[in-house]
């Protein structure tokens, strides 16, 4: 019993994520056309009052078990529960600190956030960074499966460094690139059922400290893809 209800409730959270892709304008058309049906065969059957009764019961009806299960379907199920919480640069060190002309090293770091209300366990298929044409010289990949906690429980994932980046313009210290990460997900350690795929454009500044010897950093990302499916076996 326990197996078919979270069936029900995987089915039931794919159903919603395909209806809450419908524009707001065809669902009502849809609900309206469905009191319509049933205001019409009501009328022939049961008189004029009774119709309006039964077509605005199955309105109410209607409404009030999609909002309900996709209610179910975000407390319990896990699918599209993953996410990327942010995206940083917590170690960078240039060549020098009054003139730089390149960057020795960088790392980028994301956050994945579990807003599930389970325990979720993800292992990490693909990891992709390109910084003005260089890649890091290591990039194997740690395939250990870890565990989130749940209610907004993170995990942090290093990219690897990516050294020895000169930069285009001396007077514009700013260096851009892409990343990409592929993530399987479920819920359990033999259960990676789902996907996510991220993908950005990332750009990286570097600014000098008028009071300080030292450069500030400012990041930012333009997401290009974001993406939950179901993980190939």
């Amino acid at each position: 019993m326990a197996s078919f209800f979270k069936r029900a409730i995987e089915v039931g959270g794919h159903a919603t994520t395909v209806w809450t892709f419908i524009p707001a304008a065809v669902q009502t058309a849809i609900t309206a056309a469905l009191s319509g049906v049933t205001a019409y065969f009501g009328y022939h059957e049961l008189g004029i009052a009774r119709a309006i009764f039964l077509a605005t019961g199955v309105m109410a009806f209607g409404l009030s078990v999609v909002f309900l299960w996709v209610r179910l379907s975000q407390m319990l199920g896990m699918y599209h529960r993953l996410s990327l919480a942010s995206i940083g640069t917590p170690n960078v060190s240039l060549d020098s600190e009054q003139k730089p002309t390149t960057i020795t090293g960088i790392t980028f770091q994301c956050v994945l956030r579990n807003d599930s209300q389970a325990v979720m366990f993800y292992q990490l298929r693909k990891t992709n960074i390109v910084l003005e044409q260089r890649v890091p010289s290591q990039r194997a990949v740690d395939d250990n499966v870890v565990v989130i906690s749940p209610f907004g429980g993170t995990q942090s994932i290093s990219f690897a460094t990516i050294e020895n980046i000169p930069f285009q313009n001396r007077k514009d210290l700013r260096i851009s690139g892409q990343i990409e990460i592929e993530i399987a997900y479920g819920p359990a350690k033999d259960d990676l059922k789902f996907l996510f795929l991220y993908a950005a454009n990332v750009q990286v500044a570097f600014g000098k400290n008028p009071s300080q010897k030292n450069h500030s950093v400012v990041g930012g990302t333009s997401i290009t893809k974001y993406e939950h499916t179901k993980a190939k076996q």
